[in-house]
């Protein structure tokens, strides 16, 4: 594995640690929060509604014990009030206990404990206080609510209240157990992953380290051999894949190079010194050579002038495609204009379309209007039909001295009858149109798509255009470069031609040049020797 991977790894993994490290912190802490929030919101209000019940049973023994004192009328019945008040108050505070406290079914059955210890004392002294019908019984009800049973009912609701009350202690004393445990598991998690990780990264750490340093120190024991005993028969010798090997590599190709490259040169010194010698010989073929290059520069001016003729014939027809290219530029103008000017057609044709909708709408929703307005003329019909016949029913008892009401009674019914059946033809009508209306509306808003879907068309064929012309100018203004690619090509023709005249005289010149080749050949062996004394003093 490579150093650079080890340590993007390490950091990859030391962040990863850390966000690990964060979230679990800040989960613990949330699970902590969660934990207190249920055990607040549990318990706390479950002993403030059983100090509640305590509360409203201490008021109701109060007023039950001043039953006994009461004498007039009044004072019992404050009295009964009171009781009557208190006995709510308990009942409340335990229903609101069994509707939003209860934590467990232990939890439920001390609450019907609670209920069924509260109902027997409501029993006792209820019947106690139905005795107290003289002094005789009020002496009674006072021994029975001091020493007697109702004393014990009450000790008993007490005893239920006070075991409920100690059993909500006791589920506290259980959460704060729990989350000190949970806490505590929570810290041995955190610290194993920590120490986890530091190892892990001592691990990764230490290998770069010893790769690093190891690698260093084999490179400098290699270069000191190379630059003082210049010898290149040595190499690095470690194999793995991270960047210290490649380096190694790397390094020994180098000395591999430098080794071969050395030996190539200590073998071709000998070649140069052989070759200079055929240098010389090799000039005098280039003299003759050069004879033969002026008759081929004479052969290829021939050939050039042949390709300026073929130069200028294309730049005419360059010049024709340009007009053809101006044209087409010229139409794809025209087409897009004419293309312009439909799409506002079809947008002012959608807008109507749009218009006409709303106006066909609007028509429906007065149609509704009318409609409402109908049913209630129908309404009134039916009742003026009802009170002609209450009319011609008093007019038939009132005898003679009623007929001529009863007829007009008659004439109201008939004229009522006939309202009733035509404002049922009105609404038959009103329903046909806005049958027809809601048809309308339907088909408007397929128009309305329609001619959305045929803007969007027509704006893509707009764009399409736009690119044809856009194109077209692209298209002239290369034809344009091209003939004026062609009009200096047709110059360098003529140029080209000038030139291999030229080198016509520059072979002439080469052959006098040969010449003095052969001259150089001589210092350049004197070179090639001390070339090969030089590089016999290193180690290959």
């Amino acid at each position: 594995m490579k150093l650079s991977s080890q340590l993007l790894a390490a950091i990859f993994f030391s962040v990863m640690v850390i966000i690990t490290l964060v979230f679990m912190a800040m989960y613990f802490e949330r699970e902590a929060d969660g934990r207190l929030v249920g055990a607040l919101s549990n318990l706390i209000p479950s002993v403030k509604d059983l100090n509640a019940a305590t509360d409203s049973f201490v008021n109701l023994r109060t007023a039950v014990n001043q039953t006994a004192l009461s004498v007039t009328t009044t004072d019992r019945g404050k009295t009964m009030e009171m009781i009557s008040q208190a006995e709510k108050g308990v009942s409340a505070a335990l229903y609101r206990y069994g509707q939003n406290d209860i934590y467990d079914e232990a939890d439920r059955n001390l609450l019907q404990k609670d209920r069924m210890t509260f109902e027997h004392y409501v029993q006792r002294i209820h019947a106690a206080i139905a005795g107290e019908k003289d002094q005789a019984g009020r002496d009674i009800a006072i021994n029975r609510f001091l020493a007697g049973d109702i004393k014990q009912a009450a000790e008993g609701f007490l005893q239920a209240i006070r075991a409920h009350v100690a059993y909500n202690v006791k589920l506290a004393a259980d959460f704060q157990d729990q989350d000190e445990k949970v806490s505590a598991r929570n810290k041995v998690i955190l610290m194993s992953v920590a120490i986890t990780a530091l190892c892990v990264l001592a691990v990764i750490y230490w290998g770069v380290y010893r790769s690093v340093i190891g690698g260093l120190q084999e490179i400098k024991t290699v270069i000191i051999a190379l630059s003082k005993d210049k010898n290149f028969t040595v190499r690095l010798s470690r194999h793995g894949k991270d960047e210290v090997s490649e380096t190694f590599n790397y390094i020994n190709e180098l000395i591999k190079n430098l080794h071969r490259s050395f030996s190539e040169m200590q073998a071709s010194a000998q070649d140069v010194i052989v070759a200079s010698k055929q240098v010389s010989q090799s000039a005098r073929r280039v003299s003759a050579a050069s004879g033969q290059q002026s008759e081929s520069s004479a052969s290829m001016a021939a050939s050039i002038r042949q390709m300026t003729q073929s130069v200028n014939n294309i730049s005419d027809r360059s010049a024709d495609a340009r007009s053809l290219a101006h044209e087409a530029g010229r139409l794809a103008n025209q087409g897009s204009a004419t293309i312009s000017q439909t799409i506002r057609d079809i947008h002012d044709i959608a807008s109507a379309v749009g218009q006409s909708g709303e106006s066909i709408r609007a028509m429906e929703s007065y149609s509704g209007n009318v409609n409402t307005i109908v049913q209630v003329i129908k309404e009134i019909a039916d009742q003026t039909n009802l009170l002609a016949l209450n009319a011609a029913i008093e007019a038939a008892r009132a005898g003679e001295m009623g007929r001529g009401f009863a007829v007009v009674a008659d004439e109201v019914r008939k004229l009522a009858e006939r309202t009733s059946v035509s404002t049922q033809e009105i609404s038959q009508t009103i329903n046909a149109m806005r049958e027809k209306s809601s048809m309308a509306t339907e088909q408007m808003r397929i128009a309305e798509e329609l001619t959305g879907v045929g803007v969007l068309r027509a704006d893509d064929a707009d764009q399409a255009i736009a690119k044809i012309g856009s194109a077209t100018a692209q298209t002239v203004k290369m034809v344009e470069e091209i003939a004026n690619t062609i009009q200096e090509q047709r110059a360098s023709a003529n140029n080209i031609s000038r030139q291999i005249e030229h080198v016509v005289q520059m072979a002439e010149e080469s052959s006098e040049t040969a010449a003095g080749v052969a001259q150089n050949s001589v210092s350049l062996l004197e070179l090639a020797e001390k070339q090969t004394s030089i590089i016999y003093q290193y180690q290959i």
